[in-house]
């Protein structure tokens, strides 16, 4: 797992957003269990854990809360191409969820800008990493 500590070129903000990454792709190789190590950073400079050593939550920490609430009951369906998510610079995963007919999908970008994709639904329940959702009606 990447550290939060900007001397080794990272971040908070890169720790989170690893989060998901790491689960989704654990997850679409099918693999038994997905660990985080550390719980709680050591009072080194690399901050692993998704606690500070004081157990204040960091950024990675929501981000993993929110994932594991969202994630609850999903299975993994596929990897979504080139051609469904827009483009290369868009990493894309399918799940599909307990309720008929309900879809759950992680997607990132790690470009600098802004990427558009499109989903096949008239409404959207869009949930960033801290858990924060919007609506979206046939956008």
């Amino acid at each position: 797992s990447p550290w939060s500590t900007e001397e080794k070129w990272s971040s908070e903000e890169n720790q989170a957003r690893y989060v998901p990454q790491a689960f989704a792709r654990g997850m679409s190789a099918n693999l038994e269990s997905v660990i985080w190590f550390t719980l709680v950073d050591y009072e080194t400079k690399y901050g692993f854990g998704l606690l500070n050593p004081d157990y204040s939550e960091k950024q990675s920490y929501q981000a993993y809360q929110t994932l594991s609430s969202e994630l609850v009951g999903a299975q993994y369906l596929r990897r979504l191409p080139d051609d469904e998510t827009g483009g290369s610079e868009i990493e894309a995963y399918e799940f599909t969820l307990p309720c008929p007919d309900r879809f759950l999908w992680v997607v990132w970008t790690n470009a600098e800008n802004k990427r558009q994709m499109d989903f096949p639904v008239s409404r959207l329940r869009v949930v960033d990493k801290f858990g924060s959702e919007t609506i979206v009606i046939d956008g």
